[in-house]
């Protein structure tokens, strides 16, 4: 009578092959999936501080931005923190501002934004839309998107500020896993600025 259990030789070639399935899986996943990669860098240019933002998509799909927007704030002060206070500033009555609670949350100033601009306040913080990334681009194929804006460096106090490029998924699908963002800053004194870059880090 023949023997119709599986040997081991035969139980490793099957361990393999659904190993190999599963790696092919992962890596079409992540060619699907991927995430963005952002750069920001900083530089002083007399009264302005110009901050140079860029979106890569390494992904197979192309890719739709929500919003992007930079936010800027005192260095120790958690980016949640930095948008609370704009949303108090700038709401139109004292018990309109939006209650943020993680960094999801952060979008939610475009509210106040309706016409795209720059928005500064308390001589500490200050929000810019980029919507080169959102409106002008509609979608972002496999390349890498460059923008430039200005920071008004008048309008803060001495100091050193965190500036954060934060850029948000316009729909949560297949292809977008988290918000995405990285950090740079600048530091104020007595009208010298002096200033940093940063790459794209994972946002929980």
């Amino acid at each position: 009578m023949a023997d119709t259990g599986m040997t081991w030789i035969e139980g490793i070639k099957l361990f393999g092959g659904l190993a190999g399935l599963a790696a092919l899986g992962w890596q079409l996943y992540q060619a699907v999936g991927s995430y963005l990669q952002l750069d920001l860098s900083i530089e002083a240019a007399d009264d302005l501080v110009v901050a140079e933002t860029s979106i890569e998509n390494r992904s197979i799909t192309t890719k739709t931005l929500g919003y992007a927007l930079l936010l800027v704030g005192p260095e120790l002060e958690r980016p949640v923190e930095t948008a609370r206070a704009l949303s108090r500033a700038l709401a139109s009555e004292p018990d309109v501002s939006l209650e943020m609670k993680e960094t999801d949350d952060i979008v939610q100033l475009r509210r106040f934004l309706p016409d795209d601009k720059p928005r500064y306040a308390m001589r500490t913080r200050a929000v810019l839309p980029l919507p080169f990334f959102y409106d002008e681009q509609v979608h972002i194929a496999d390349e890498c998107l460059k923008h430039r804006c200005s920071i008004d460096k008048k309008q803060f106090a001495d100091g050193v500020y965190s500036v954060r490029f934060y850029v948000f998924p316009r729909e949560r699908k297949l292809g977008w896993r988290l918000l995405r963002s990285t950090h740079s800053l600048f530091v104020n004194r007595g009208g010298v600025t002096q200033a940093g870059s940063g790459r794209s880090v994972d946002v929980a």
